[in-house]
């Protein structure tokens, strides 16, 4: 099931994401980075991210939307992946721009 997010054109959007195990402990995402992942130019391009809190899987996802995000539905996935290579991706999230 996606996450819906509605924001306004010419909004930035910030959302945080907490990275679990599937017994539901926090996955340390210390050692990791993120990418968006099916975002288009359109997003990907405003792409940035902090690991907030990384020991306990939290981070924050910004997408720049100071220059307006064109009105229409977007969808998208954050992988991160750490340094040997393993990654884990989001459940997809779908941006609905206003």
């Amino acid at each position: 099931m996606a996450n819906t997010i509605t924001a306004t054109s010419g909004s930035d959007i910030s959302l945080g994401l907490t990275w679990k195990q599937p017994s539901g402990s926090p996955v340390d995402i210390s050692d990791y980075t993120a990418t968006m992942l099916f975002g288009g130019d359109e997003l990907t391009s405003r792409f940035t991210y902090d690991m907030t809190d990384p020991t306990n899987g939290v981070m924050r996802v910004l997408i720049e939307g100071t220059t307006p995000i064109d009105i229409g539905v977007y969808r998208f996935r954050i992988q991160i992946t750490n340094s040997v290579g393993s990654s884990i991706a989001s459940q997809e999230i779908v941006l609905r721009v206003i």
